[in-house]
């Protein structure tokens, strides 16, 4: 028999070790109850949503002196897409999907250089020429661009195959080639 040891340690070290506690997934605070909205009260429940949600406080802080009014109306349609979490089956995994999409973004528009990415990879396509940069965030992103315009879309998996959405732009990869959405109209591309 074959026994693999990940931790250094003999088997009968291994056999006795204390398995770590994860951190709790629930805040277990009693004035989460007194929240009426859905929203709200499941972001005070989860502890990784509370540790979002300070996250994007601190950065729309350290934002706010070089955002000015587009970042406050940007930040106005996000949180009503936080908002429309509610009418979600799963809130608190929207929660967690559109409190990390935010976070991707604000480091996107104003701290590029925060995030690593891989390309761009240029797809041809009839219209144009578009360029595709990966990045290597946690929700998967990426970035089209063309010419001086670009807009950023995150990974949303579904049994079709590989689709990023955005705003304003959408990929859907097919082997290669992708049909992308941008600036309004869906275009067939081929990979260079």
């Amino acid at each position: 028999m074959l026994v693999l040891l990940t931790s250094g340690l003999s088997q009968a070290e291994e056999a006795k070790r204390v398995p770590t506690k994860r951190p709790p997934s629930r805040t277990h605070d009693p004035a989460c109850r007194l929240i009426s909205d859905a929203v709200n009260r499941t972001v005070c429940e989860r502890t990784a949503l509370v540790a979002m949600d300070q996250q994007l406080k601190a950065k729309m802080q350290e934002l706010a002196a070089v955002g000015g009014e587009a970042l406050e109306q940007n930040h106005e349609r996000w949180y009503q897409r936080r908002n429309a979490c509610a009418l979600r089956q799963d809130i608190r995994r929207c929660l967690e999907q559109v409190y990390g999409e935010r976070l991707i973004e604000l480091d996107w528009r104003y701290h590029r250089e925060r995030i690593v990415y891989q390309g761009p990879i240029t797809y041809r396509c009839p219209q144009g020429e578009l360029a595709v940069s990966f990045l290597a965030t946690e929700p998967p992103a990426l970035v089209v661009q063309q010419g001086e315009l670009s807009e950023l879309a995150f990974l949303h998996p579904d049994g079709m195959g590989v689709n990023y959405r955005g705003v304003a732009t959408n990929l859907e990869e097919q082997k290669g080639a992708a049909r992308i959405q941008w600036q309004g109209q869906w275009r067939q591309c081929q990979q260079q």
